[in-house]
């Protein structure tokens, strides 16, 4: 407490220096020579003393209030950066103004810091449990075997529903990490949609759902790993919310489709689409469905719903340079788009 006020003190005699050395020049160089010529000493030094009580007055008064806007500006800093701004009446030392800026800016580096840390500890977890995970799960399916036929077809089921979960955990703190593993190479789309196609094969077959795809017969440069992973969330969701009917995979030429606008090809010329003939998703919903942890009307009503999946889907789209479009009317199904820039085609 004495070490601040001391500050504070000298801060004060730094900023009113000029006062100072003004009053002690006018009294050694104003009213000595006055003394000099007229060699009366009384009224002089009684007007000396006049103005030197009147000098302390204002110094602890003035002192007093450079004291209460230090004070004012070292707790407001302290409580709130933004708080700074509404400083700019108060006579307050400059370099004190240094000083606590300094003091916040390093009081914010550690708490970025200390999050970093957070995250990295909280990364390494999750990462180091995804790969255990998957231990115990490679030997339930061995077990799975042993099983009657009716009660392996619905383990199997279930492991591949927790294996699509630790994926989904696993790829998003991937892709919240610092660095992503992005490799960018030219692939055949044909062969990245039937990748995933294959994967849920047994979904198409179980729900006896009709799969009308039209294999496209363009190449892009992406990644193969991350566009899969976005692909399958996708399918994923529309195979979800589809009961009856089925699901048709393909490709759009802007160019050549009477559908799509000018404004349209902005977005790239080929549009890669999922559309079902499920459940749809709401209109006051459809704003809203690619945030994160957000299942609207759907998420009520299905409780497998996460409201992860279309957020990680936003996110890697940025990354591969494809814009996410969902089009969907409740009761009457959804349309996944995926735009494709034309730089990316080849």
């Amino acid at each position: 407490m004495l070490n601040k006020d001391f500050n504070i003190y000298k801060s004060y005699i730094y900023t009113r220096r000029k006062i100072f050395i003004s009053y002690i020049g006018t009294v050694f160089f104003i009213c000595l020579p006055v003394y000099s010529a007229f060699l009366k000493p009384d009224p002089l030094l009684y007007g000396i003393f006049l103005s030197f009580v009147f000098m302390v007055f204002f110094i602890v008064y003035d002192y007093l209030k450079y004291k209460k806007d230090c004070m004012r500006l070292q707790r407001d800093c302290a409580v709130d950066l933004d708080n700074i701004l509404s400083l700019d009446n108060t006579e307050a030392d400059p370099k004190l103004y240094i000083f606590y800026m300094a003091n916040i800016i390093k009081h914010y580096e550690d708490i970025l810091e200390k999050k970093d840390n957070d995250f990295s500890e909280m990364q390494n977890f999750y990462t180091v449990w995804t790969h255990q995970i998957k231990m115990p799960i490679s030997v339930i399916k061995l077990l799975e075997a042993e099983l009657p036929k009716n009660l392996g077809t619905q383990a199997q089921e279930e492991i591949f529903r927790i294996e699509g979960y630790v994926d989904l955990l696993l790829n998003y703190m991937r892709l919240n990490s610092k660095s992503s593993d992005y490799l960018f190479r030219e692939y055949s789309l044909d062969m990245l949609i039937k990748t995933s196609i294959r994967k849920y094969s047994h979904i198409f077959i179980k729900k006896k759902l009709i799969l009308d795809y039209e294999a496209p017969d363009i190449s892009i440069v992406s990644d193969e790993k991350w566009f899969c992973f976005m692909f399958e969330q996708l399918l994923s969701n529309a195979l979800k919310y589809t009961n009856k009917g089925g699901i048709s995979i393909g490709i759009k030429d802007k160019k050549k489709d009477e559908n799509f606008t000018k404004n349209d090809l902005h977005k790239g010329r080929y549009a890669v689409f999922i559309k079902d003939s499920g459940i749809g998703i709401a209109a006051e919903d459809l704003p809203r469905i690619q945030e994160f942890g957000y299942t609207g009307a759907n998420g009520r009503l299905y409780s497998k719903s996460t409201g992860i999946g279309l957020a990680l889907c936003k996110k890697i789209s940025q990354a591969l340079s494809i814009e996410l479009e969902i089009k969907s009317e409740l009761n009457k199904g959804t349309v996944l788009m995926l735009h494709i820039s034309d730089r990316l085609v080849s």
